[in-house]
């Protein structure tokens, strides 16, 4: 399955993944942090319509979806 977030989301969760919290991410990113939260909403979106069986419940899970296929690089 090909990855369907834009390089924004991605990039986004890539910092998610490195342990950055949402207001360090708008920092490094020169974003608000409600943008980063939006952003957020709209990957957890995402990956909650790709996983069909759980839901997504939290970043851990969301990294986890994603690592299991391929999205994300350990």
């Amino acid at each position: 399955m090909k990855n369907p977030l834009p390089k924004r989301e991605q990039q986004i969760m890539e910092l998610i993944w490195f342990g950055h919290p949402l207001v360090t991410i708008a920092d490094a990113l020169w974003l608000s942090q409600k943008t980063v939260e939006t952003y957020w909403l709209r990957v957890k979106a995402k990956l909650d319509a790709l996983s069909h069986r759980r839901e997504i419940h939290n970043k851990i899970r969301a990294c986890r979806f994603m690592l299991a296929h391929g999205w994300l690089k350990p």
